[in-house]
């Protein structure tokens, strides 16, 4: 029965936290599915049939990015297997015999390279903390602080825009908040706005609008008597305070 190393760190490495419960396990099953050169041939339904699960490859793929080298339509290579599981090959190793044999029955000149240096780890280490560092930033930022800021511009949705910006060029910050205040500073005027309809009541005859309201600071005028109109709550008040 082969044998093989595991990475004891694995279920500490974002990239493999992110992904969801099948794609965890169908990772698993490659590792230990694969040939002695970490090739994997390509059969989706035997991988579903034996781990009774669903499998969207396409996505997998993705959430892998190159991490899987996909050789052709029927194989795939776990990119860093041959240098996890042997380091350097050697021809004069015995145990490596059998794997540059794979490797040349593949036509597969060299071979990805694979296990992280010890200075590699130190970084992965630190991406790790700076995206921690980043997702607890972003979370803490208040939305409705800052729509009451910003009145003039939808802010959830300039949020989903600077999320996919940063995402696209790989953007860091030493604070979000203030980065994110200033992208929403750089809106073009009337960008993004926030529309909503509010019903205000002309004081003078009682009649009721429905109108459109962008800024709370906005004055709507009676569009009969040209009187500033008001909120019904306030009309209400209005009339409590001239019976007393």
């Amino acid at each position: 029965m082969a044998k093989r190393f595991t990475d004891s760190r694995l279920w500490e490495k974002r990239w493999f936290r992110s992904m969801n419960t099948e794609h965890k396990l169908f990772w698993v099953f490659l590792i230990n599915t694969c040939d002695l050169a970490g090739v994997w041939d390509v059969d989706i339904e035997l991988a579903e049939f034996k781990l009774g699960i669903k499998i969207d490859k396409d996505k997998f793929l993705l959430d892998l990015g190159d991490k899987i080298t996909i050789l052709d339509e029927e194989k795939w290579m776990i990119t860093k297997f041959i240098s996890f599981q042997y380091g350097t090959l050697s021809e004069s190793c015995n145990p490596h015999k059998a794997v540059l044999k794979r490797l040349s029955e593949l036509d597969i000149k060299g071979y990805p390279k694979g296990i992280s240096t010890l200075e590699e780890q130190e970084q992965d280490k630190d991406q790790d903390k700076e995206q921690d560092k980043k997702a607890n930033q972003i979370s803490k930022i208040d939305l409705e602080v800052l729509q009451s800021e910003f009145p003039l511009v939808d802010v959830k949705l300039q949020f989903e825009s600077f999320k996919d910006w940063m995402l696209a060029t790989g953007k860091v910050y030493r604070n979000y908040n203030a980065a994110f205040r200033n992208w929403l500073r750089r809106s073009k005027p009337g960008e993004s706005v926030v529309k909503s309809t509010v019903k205000l009541v002309c004081p003078d005859h009682d009649k009721s609008y429905t109108v459109e309201k962008t800024n709370p600071l906005t004055t709507k005028f009676c569009p009969e008597c040209r009187t500033t109109m008001i909120s019904e709550h306030e009309l209400a008040m209005r009339k409590i305070d001239a019976h007393n």
